[in-house]
């Protein structure tokens, strides 16, 4: 074919040729994907050059890497937080052999992870969505008298709702995913040590904090189905995923010609000694005896945990998981200290001192505060016996830490900090004057705040329900409460575990040196309220009592 009888626009071999002259649109979309590909990658080269700058010091290039703390540094933070660290070295030296690090490996391989996670849960869900509206048709045309068309109606709507509203976080957590995969894509692409190892390390607590974000999101209880439970006569529920709906017209409720129920015999008719626990600022007043009928469990030794492999410790905080798991914190040594079935089975080194530890049960993951002024809260993953994330946090040393309802609470001096389960601070809960040392949350959620002589009782919003204090409880220590919420006391100095009720009302004293209790610093349940463990000793043994109800 001559030149003259070339189209326009006729490049190289007819057979590969596009005449986009005549053909507009295709030349414009071909140009276009070509330049949107373009501008990503011009995007993605500027988001992590940016990672080459310090988030403290404006203007300041991250030129070096701690050892010590693994952590990128610049000139003005080596000199300012930096300075007894003797491993520093420059960035080019630190980030060779990047790209093939296990650092950066793992953290693109749980990206992966994640996105799958979420994938398949929005499958889950999209099935969940097309069943729930024909499940509720069918109820409908049962026409059944003990489900109301309007109670399943709402039953039906809080399901479209939950459906929604975790359908929106899921895509707003596979956008971010999808995004920092990008990042991780393009420097496999380009191959450079630097930039796997600026990725490692600045992206590193970003994507722990969305693993933990979509773990929440995931393992939410999904609302699969609308269903009628048969019950007692009278009693009229709906059930919607463990949810139920009771007519307060049908609700049953005693009749004169029933048996009222019996009391069992541990059940015991107690009298409280004459004092009147008044509010914060209240001062203390004898009143008449008052006779309360509460459930009462008592206890009977059964052995001391064997402590001989973990050499000599100091417990001050400990925890309980499921399968009968006992976690203890070490205040003289960096580890925590793991017992199954109260035996001892592993520790997990840890890079701070802990003084209290609690746990995030739905997530396999312990949450530890400092006894330093590192002000470092630790989350250590169970299953992976390592830490995962760190967290500073001022002034939190020896301060209790709790979890309840997705938060995290930690003691301070007159306050208590409330934390999300990524560890950023809420919001601050003040009013109670001294140092908190312990903090616990009961079943009923109420708040429990140890001080250095007082016991306070207050709401989860914050409104105090009791204070307590008495002279046969010295330094109180860390404290648990049983299923009738009934609150447990250890008095280091005192050599006595004092139980309260739920209102902190004086009960008794449930062990003393009797029971070869001296100076005891924390107590706590294990899940299923069959044991209850006792630090004595200054931290040094723990007693196994069983409950005997």
């Amino acid at each position: 074919m001559s030149s003259q009888q070339r189209p326009p626009g006729f490049r190289g071999n007819k057979s590969s040729a596009i005449n986009y002259s005549e053909r507009p649109t295709e030349f414009m979309e071909a140009y276009g994907k070509k330049q949107g590909a373009d501008d990503n990658e011009r995007n993605l080269k500027t988001k992590i050059a940016n990672f080459r700058l310090c988030s403290k010091h404006k203007g300041h290039h991250l030129e070096y890497f701690c050892f010590n703390d693994d952590q990128l540094v610049c000139k003005e933070c080596q000199f300012d937080k930096h300075k007894k660290c003797i491993n520093i070295s420059t960035k080019e030296e630190a980030c060779k052999g990047a790209m093939k690090s296990h650092a950066f490996l793992e953290l693109r391989n749980k990206l992966d992870n994640i996105l799958k996670i979420l994938k398949d849960a929005e499958e889950r869900d999209s099935s969940d969505m097309t069943s729930t509206p024909s499940d509720r048709r069918s109820l409908k045309s049962r026409g059944d008298d003990n489900c109301p068309i309007a109670t399943l109606d709402r039953a039906g709507q809080k399901s479209d709702s939950f459906h929604k509203s975790r359908s929106s976080q899921m895509l707003t957590l596979m956008s971010e995913v999808k995004e920092h995969l990008q990042c991780f894509e393009f420097v496999e692409k380009q191959g450079s040590d630097e930039y796997a190892f600026l990725l490692s390390h600045v992206c590193k607590n970003i994507i722990n904090d969305l693993e933990f974000d979509v773990t929440n999101c995931v393992e939410k209880p999904r609302v699969r189905k609308l269903s009628i439970k048969q019950h007692k006569p009278g009693e009229s529920v709906l059930s919607l995923m463990g949810v139920k709906f009771h007519n307060s017209e049908t609700v049953p409720v005693f009749e004169s010609n029933k048996i009222s129920p019996k009391i069992s015999p541990s059940d015991k008719m107690c009298t409280f000694p004459p004092i009147e626990l008044k509010r914060k600022n209240a001062s203390l007043k004898r009143t008449t005896i008052e006779s309360v009928l509460v459930a009462i469990p008592s206890f009977s030794f059964v052995s001391d945990l064997d402590l001989s492999s973990t050499k000599l410790c100091s417990i001050s905080g400990m925890t309980t998981m499921e399968n009968d798991m006992l976690i203890l914190c070490d205040s003289n040594l960096p580890r925590i200290i793991i017992f199954k079935n109260d035996l001892f089975i592993y520790t997990v080194n840890v890079r701070y001192e802990t003084w209290d530890i609690a746990a995030i049960i739905e997530m396999d993951v312990l949450v530890t505060s400092p006894v330093n002024d590192d002000h470092v809260i630790q989350f250590i993953d169970i299953n992976k016996k390592a830490v995962i994330k760190e967290t500073k946090l001022k002034r939190c040393e020896q301060g209790g830490i709790a979890t309840a309802n997705k938060t995290i609470l930690i003691g301070s001096e007159n306050k208590v900090k409330i934390l999300d389960h990524r560890g950023r601070q809420m919001k601050t809960m003040s009013g109670i004057s001294g140092k908190i040392n312990y903090v616990h949350v009961c079943g009923n959620n109420n708040i429990v705040l140890i001080t250095n002589e007082n016991i306070h009782s207050v709401t989860s919003d914050g409104v105090l329900l009791f204070s307590y204090a008495s002279t046969d409880l010295m330094l109180p220590g860390k404290p648990a409460s049983d299923q009738q919420n009934n609150i447990y006391i250890p008095g280091l100095y005192s050599n006595v575990v004092h139980r309260l009720t739920y209102e902190g009302k004086f009960v008794d004293a449930v062990l003393n040196e009797n029971n070869g209790l001296y100076f005891p610093t924390a107590v706590c349940f294990n899940n299923n309220y069959t044991k209850l463990y006792v630090t004595t000793n200054s931290g040094n043994s723990v007693k196994v009592f069983k409950v005997e109800k």
